[in-house]
């Protein structure tokens, strides 16, 4: 059903505020998060051990927090240190809720669902996160009434573009927006992944670029996108004056000097069977960072689109659940990433 051992976003940092509880479903799974005085983030099932009360409904205490259906009261470890009906006496070890490792890398939370001794901090993807590194982004976060693995088709086979998209990063031109389609891929199987590339020289500058920079009707088109287990998008455009390509190997690209780029990381994390979360940011150079706010609409519309197609086909898969999608060559990316997926969701089940 699920990968358990990997680092899933749980959200952006910003979203994890000192002063109240969060409490996010992730995996099938109720957690809260709260942080300490020190304001380290912690996490623990929303479930009290005693009668199964939420602890959400509960209140931070120092670095603890307190159940307020009977009192009980639970360190930031998970184990009970308080039990008002009984003072003074020694408190079982069982006596404690289950907690979850968690790291805040990249402007994100990462949460370890599975086996906290193979929760290694090396193993989160490396994205850069809103305002690191050279880019300039705002974040944001959808739910999507979809199963994840849709929303990881989506984001393999990127020829939707041409048609979801036509209204947002099309801007309406159908046409141009349609030859995105036709554009010719590279795949890559990478260890923990998908590799795809694309290349377009000489090529009509994408419609919302092209009011970026005014005058330049042509570039030549580079796309890089990395898709990594359990379900990290990160995504690499850059624009080269035209003719570039024709200069210089495919290879020889990164001695190139673009005229423009932008950047987006994107995470799916599955809150149940039949929903998911959905964390984005999206943006260019710094020295464009008076455009962030209309990447961050842009973006926001564009993934409302998404929304829209992937939670009409969760509906027509659950008419019929027993049918089987079918297959075409532009799926390859997505087809490897969900054996990959499917092979080590086996091996967990082996495993345990």
């Amino acid at each position: 059903m699920f990968l358990r051992n990997s680092w899933y976003m749980a959200g952006w940092s910003r979203s994890f505020n000192s002063d109240h509880l969060v409490v996010r479903d992730i995996l099938d799974e109720a957690i809260v998060f709260y942080r300490t005085t020190g304001g380290r983030l912690i996490a623990m099932e929303d479930r009290c051990c005693h009668r199964f009360a939420p602890l959400s409904a509960g209140r931070v205490e120092g670095d603890d927090l307190r159940c307020l259906y009977h009192g009980l009261k639970f360190g930031a470890d998970g184990q009970c240190n308080e039990i008002p009906q009984q003072p003074g006496k020694p408190i079982s070890a069982a006596v404690r809720v289950r907690t979850y490792p968690i790291v805040e890398k990249h402007g994100a939370v990462w949460i370890w669902m599975g086996d906290p001794g193979r929760a290694d901090a090396e193993l989160i993807a490396p994205i850069v996160g809103p305002d690191e590194g050279p880019w300039s982004m705002l974040p944001g976060e959808m739910v999507i009434a979809a199963n994840y693995a849709l929303l990881n088709d989506n984001l393999l086979d990127l020829t939707h573009v041409a048609y979801v998209h036509r209204n947002s990063f099309g801007r309406g031109k159908e046409v141009q927006t349609a030859e995105f389609a036709k554009i010719p891929v590279k795949t890559t199987k990478l260890e923990n992944g998908v590799r795809v590339e694309r290349w377009m020289p000489n090529d009509l500058a994408p419609p919302y670029i092209a009011e970026i920079l005014p005058g330049v009707d042509k570039v030549d088109f580079y796309m890089h996108t990395d898709f990594l287990i359990p379900g990290i998008f990160i995504l690499n455009t850059r624009m080269y004056e035209a003719g570039t390509l024709d200069r210089c190997s495919t290879g020889g690209l990164e001695a190139q000097a673009p005229i423009f780029a932008e950047y987006s990381c994107q995470a799916i994390t599955p809150v149940n069977q039949s929903r998911s979360a959905y964390f984005f940011a999206l943006g260019p150079w710094k020295q464009h960072a008076h455009l962030k706010q209309m990447y961050l609409d842009l973006g926001q519309l564009a993934f409302s689109e998404d929304r829209a197609m992937l939670e009409s086909q969760q509906r027509v898969i659950e008419r019929n659940p027993q049918r089987r999608m079918m297959n075409l060559a532009a799926d390859h990316a997505a087809a490897s990433f969900r054996a990959r997926m499917s092979a080590l969701m086996q091996a967990e089940r082996v495993e345990s």
